[in-house]
């Protein structure tokens, strides 16, 4: 049902498989890491409800994927980040920015997880 609602809104959110795991994580770490601390900053804030309805159910699908699909949970975080980048801030925005540290960590990059934890 989420997927479907996502799809309503314009936005899509890969299939939960391995492979669009790893590509998402790399197509986000790419997106984010290009970003310097001031564009990071100077992210503009989000006026596109569409785009606030997504965030909220990708948040949803990523707290229920945390217990019961690790890949739809990362998945989700990816897609918050890359939506949150391209159409601005939010009060999800926090959700975005921790999911992304979380995933830096996870691959090892201690100093971008630490970068995105600070917003």
């Amino acid at each position: 049902i989420s997927r479907r609602a996502l799809e309503i809104l314009g936005v899509h959110l890969p299939k939960s498989t391995k492979l669009n795991r790893t590509k998402e994580v790399f197509k986000t770490i790419r997106l984010a890491s290009r970003l310097s601390d001031d564009e990071l900053a100077g992210i503009k804030h989000l006026t596109d409800k569409r785009i606030q309805s997504a965030l909220l159910i990708l948040r949803d699908i990523s707290v229920y994927g945390f217990v019961g699909d690790r890949t739809s949970n990362v998945l989700a975080m990816c897609k918050s980040l890359q939506l949150t980048i391209e159409y601005g801030t939010s009060d999800e925005a926090s959700f975005s920015f921790g999911g992304y540290a979380q995933l830096c960590s996870a691959v090892g990059n201690s100093r971008e997880a630490y970068r995105y934890v600070q917003l």
